[in-house]
């Protein structure tokens, strides 16, 4: 029997090495692949956690569809609410016969404020709930706790006269003040107090640093 020399020992022992090579490079794709796939999924999981916990803390409000214009939002979101009360609002105004009576108890901005609390649509269990007064509603009794009234309204105070010249007054004002020239300049000195509004406050702090600083001096000294 013939005995293989060593040029032919090396050459099998290269040629298994070729063959087991690709088998490797197979091997060794295949678990990086697997890692891949292993770190997307995590990511995928941590990025679904993370956006179930945003969704969780916002708050739901209404919002104007992009679709309609503000005539349609307007059509479908608000007047559907807004209107049942201003009729609720009259219909009660005709029960105290306030449009003819000047000096009436009613209020109807009162009563469309308590009207629009105990319907609200968010809170059904307010409309099963015993019917709040306008006075007995939360917020509104923080508001006159640190916004007291008056102890009579103006509807008692003013004639025909004096509240048609002040209404009217109050429409032209707003009128001149919406126009964009006036906003302009509106917003212009607005700008302007508030850099005063800074630059003072800014003085009043560098003068209460050099105080203290020689409040400290005279200590050490």
């Amino acid at each position: 029997m013939e005995v293989p020399s060593k040029t032919m020992i090396d050459y099998l022992k290269w040629s298994n090495q070729e063959h087991e090579r690709p088998n490797n490079a197979h091997s060794s794709r295949k678990t990086q692949s697997s890692l891949w796939e292993e770190i997307c999924s995590e990511n995928e999981e941590i990025r679904h956690a993370v956006l179930e916990s945003i969704d969780s803390k916002k708050v739901t409000e209404p919002k104007v569809p992009d679709t309609d214009g503000p005539v349609d939002y307007l059509n479908k979101e608000i007047f559907p609410i807004l209107l049942p009360a201003l009729e609720a609002v009259l219909t009660k105004a005709k029960e105290w016969d306030c449009l003819e009576i000047q000096k009436s108890r009613f209020n109807g901005l009162d009563y469309l404020a308590e009207y629009l609390w105990n319907k609200n649509r968010r809170h059904p269990a307010r409309q099963v709930d015993h019917w709040k007064d306008v006075f007995c509603i939360p917020f509104v009794k923080r508001w006159l706790k640190e916004h007291p009234r008056p102890l009579f309204p103006m509807s008692w105070l003013w004639n025909r006269e004096e509240a048609t010249l002040i209404i009217q007054s109050t429409v032209r004002g707003f009128l001149v003040r919406r126009r964009p020239e006036v906003q302009e300049m509106r917003q212009f000195w607005k700008a302007i107090r508030e850099e005063k509004k800074r630059s003072s406050v800014d003085s009043e702090r560098d003068v209460q640093e050099e105080k203290e600083i020689e409040v400290v001096e005279l200590e050490s000294k």
